[in-house]
C-alpha cells in the first residue's frame, strides 16, 4: 500500500525540493502570474517550507476585466503526509458560477497567514478603493482581523449558511431555522425586523444570540451595499456546466423566469413615462423607476437582475425585462471571461534548475489510524 501510493502521490520530500524549479515553470509558462514562496531559515540553514501563493495571469486579468468586484474567501483541510491549509479566492462568472482566482497552500490557518494571502491577492486585482468590493467568506476569525486589516473599507459578509450551522448547536428548531433564513433573505429594513420580532416572541434566547454574535449588515440581504450587483448568501455557490444557448446562463435564465412568473401577484399604476407604483397582493406597496434602475424594494439594486416589481412595470411599458439585464450577466461577457488560457506545464525533469536552496517540507505526520496492509479492492 505504501509503494502504491508513493507512485501515485511521488516522493514528499523530493516534490518540496524542487518548488522553486515548479515557481518558475509557472512563470516560463504563464508569463504575468503570480508565485511566492514563504519560507523559514532554520538553524542548520535549510529553508522550511511555510507558504505558496499562485495567481496564474489568464485569471487574475480576466476577472478584473469581466467579473463583478465580490470574492469568496475559503479555507480547508488538506490531507496526506504534509497536511496544511488550503486558502482560496473566488469570484462570480457572467452566469453565477465559482470562478477561480488565486489560492495557497500554508501551514496553518490564522491571521498571519490570511494577511500573507490577501496582501498578495490585494496587489493582483489592484484594489485601491476597497470601499467598492465585497467578500464573503465564515466566521473565522483570523480571517475577519486579516480583511478588517487588508480592506478596511470593503463590505464583508459572513456566510448565512455557516452561521445557522453554529446556532442550530444551540437551537435545534427548524421553525427558527425557517425564520433565520427569511430574516437573511429580507430584502428591507423593515422586513428584517419584523421576522426578528417574530423570532424574539418564539425564543428570546435565540434573539440574543442573533444579535450579539454577529451583526446583521453581514448576514442579510436587507443591509448589502449595491456594488457587487449579487445577492448570494453563502460563498460556495455551485458550479454548472450546461451550455450557453441564451443571451444570459441558464442560471440567470432560471432566475429572471422565477422573478417573472411573479408578476400576476402585482398590481402596477404607471405616474409617469419612467416611474411607477406597484401593490402586491399582501398589500405591499413599491416605486419603481425605470430610468434609474430602481425599486424600493432594494433587490433591483443589489443584484441587477428586475425584481418581481420591477418585472411587472416593464411590461407594461413597450420595453422587455432582457433589455435591462447589465452586460455583467450577457453570454458575450461569460465567453470573455473563459477566453484566456491557463498553459500546462512541462514534466518535471524538463523545469528550469534554479540556484535556490532545497525547500524542507513542514514536519511530515503519520496518520492517524493502523497502516492498510493489503490493496482496497
Amino acid at each position: 500500500m505504501a509503494q502504491a501510493r508513493k507512485v501515485i502521490e511521488g516522493d514528499v520530500i523530493r516534490q518540496y525540493k524542487r518548488l522553486h524549479d515548479y515557481m518558475e515553470e509557472i512563470i516560463r509558462s504563464n508569463p504575468g502570474s503570480t508565485v511566492k514562496l514563504a519560507t523559514r531559515r532554520l538553524s542548520d540553514g535549510t529553508e522550511k517550507f511555510s507558504g505558496i501563493y499562485i495567481c496564474y495571469e489568464a485569471c487574475k486579468t480576466l476577472f478584473k476585466q469581466h467579473c463583478r468586484c465580490i470574492v469568496g474567501l475559503d479555507g480547508c483541510h488538506l490531507r496526506g503526509q504534509g497536511k496544511g491549509i488550503l486558502l482560496t479566492a473566488i469570484g462570480l462568472d457572467p452566469n453565477d458560477q465559482i470562478f477561480p482566482i488565486a489560492f495557497a497552500v500554508v501551514a496553518v490557518e490564522s491571521t498571519e497567514t490570511w494577511i500573507w494571502f490577501l496582501d498578495f491577492l490585494v496587489r493582483d486585482l489592484e484594489i485601491n478603493d476597497s470601499s467598492k468590493w465585497t467578500f464573503i467568506s465564515d466566521r473565522q476569525k483570523g480571517l475577519i482581523n486579516a480583511v478588517r486589516s487588508c480592506c478596511h473599507m470593503a463590505e464583508h459578509r459572513f456566510c448565512a449558511w455557516h452561521m445557522h450551522n453554529n446556532f442550530r448547536k444551540v437551537f435545534t428548531s427548524t421553525t427558527l431555522k425557517d425564520k433565520i433564513w427569511e430574516a437573511a433573505r429580507a430584502t428591507t429594513e423593515y422586513a428584517f425586523d419584523r421576522v426578528m420580532d417574530e423570532i424574539k416572541q418564539l425564543n428570546s434566547g435565540a434573539h440574543t444570540w442573533l444579535t450579539t454574535h454577529t451583526s446583521k449588515e453581514h448576514w442579510s440581504r436587507a443591509f448589502f451595499g449595491f456594488e457587487a450587483k449579487c445577492d448570494i448568501l453563502i460563498h460556495n455557490p455551485a458550479k454548472d456546466g450546461s451550455r450557453l444557448e441564451d443571451c444570459v446562463g441558464p442560471k440567470i435564465r432560471k432566475k429572471i423566469e422565477k422573478l417573472k412568473s411573479k408578476v400576476g401577484d402585482c398590481l402596477v399604476r404607471e405616474a409617469d413615462e419612467w416611474l411607477y407604483q406597484v401593490n402586491t397582493k399582501v398589500n405591499e406597496q413599491f416605486v419603481v423607476n425605470l430610468r434609474e434602475r430602481t425599486c424600493s424594494c432594494r433587490s433591483w439594486m443589489r443584484t441587477g437582475l428586475p425584481c418581481p416589481h420591477a418585472c411587472t412595470a416593464i411590461q407594461s411599458s413597450s420595453e422587455t425585462v432582457e433589455s435591462f439585464i447589465p452586460t455583467c450577466y450577457s453570454t458575450e461577457t461569460f465567453r470573455q471571461v473563459y477566453a484566456g488560457v491557463i498553459y500546462p506545464l512541462h514534466e518535471p525533469d524538463m523545469w528550469p534548475k534554479t540556484p535556490h536552496p532545497d525547500i524542507v517540507p513542514p514536519d511530515l505526520r503519520r496518520l492517524p489510524g493502523r497502516p492498510k496492509g493489503s490493496r482496497m479492492k
